[in-house]
């Protein structure tokens, strides 16, 4: 991939990148405070004092903005990790949001191969886009201090939604919803399991997922449970009423001697 090329070009280059963000970053202040300055030319129903004070203010403005634009750290640029959940897309982020300052530093360092194309940048903010679902599943279906099973098929809904083709997706994004439809019911089966889970968490009970389940099966939600109860509990007998077989054959045992004499 394209991306992950440009990105490994940077490694131990981290100098680069920072002195190109500082020099970028003063580039934009200064067209930022001739912006300011033409429009203050512009407005001539101010006095002369007024415009004076307004400069002063402004200067201010710009001065505080400077020193706080000037302190915020740079954006890293991510690695994307096949074992690591939605490193791809913290990756693209990172691109993203630093977009100028790779284009500037890859001509600085002679790389043009390297170089994203106009098509590229609008594929990156697509596949951007698109993967942000998967990181909210993720995210929230990784909880451990609260039960996340009946919120399996809420996300599965919202997955197949994002999975429809939409007229702005880019050739790469629809391929990829073309090979994610076709494995969905693999990857993220609606089980027994998850529709009892569902049924049982009140905000979850009225999916359409949980209804058509039920009305292919041809059950209500009553039997469903009935029968999660039968197969996963069951009759299981209370301790007080179980017996030791070794202690049923010592009692027969005791009864023929009895018996006996």
């Amino acid at each position: 991939m394209k991306v992950k090329s440009a990105v490994k070009t940077f490694t131990y280059k981290t100098s680069l990148l920072e002195s190109k963000a500082a020099k970028l970053a003063d580039e934009q202040l200064k067209t930022e405070l001739e912006n300011i300055l033409t429009t203050m030319e512009d407005e001539e129903q101010f006095n002369m004092r007024e415009e004076e004070g307004s400069c002063d203010e402004e200067s201010a403005a710009c001065s505080a903005s400077s020193i706080g634009f000037r302190q915020q750290p740079l954006t890293t640029l991510k690695k994307d990790c096949p074992t690591r959940w939605n490193s791809l897309l913290y990756m693209l982020e990172s691109v993203v949001k630093n977009q100028e300052l790779i284009e500037r530093c890859l001509s600085r360092l002679r790389q043009f191969d390297k170089m994203l194309s106009d098509e590229d940048w609008k594929i990156i903010g697509n596949l951007v886009e698109f993967l942000k679902i998967f990181k909210s599943a993720t995210e929230v279906l990784s909880g451990v201090t609260y039960p996340t099973i009946s919120l399996i098929l809420l996300f599965r809904v919202e997955i197949a939604a994002a999975l429809t083709e939409s007229p702005n997706d880019c050739q790469v994004v629809k391929l990829m919803k073309q090979r994610m439809c076709q494995s969905l019911n693999y990857r993220l089966p609606i089980t027994e399991l998850h529709v009892v889970a569902a049924t049982l968490d009140p905000s979850q009970r009225n999916l359409n997922a949980v209804q058509e389940y039920l009305l292919e099966r041809g059950m209500t939600a009553v039997d469903l449970l009935s029968g999660a109860i039968e197969q996963y509990v069951g009759d299981q007998e209370t301790p007080s009423t179980q017996q030791n077989p070794e202690t049923a054959d010592d009692d027969v045992r005791r009864w023929k001697r009895v018996k006996q004499a």
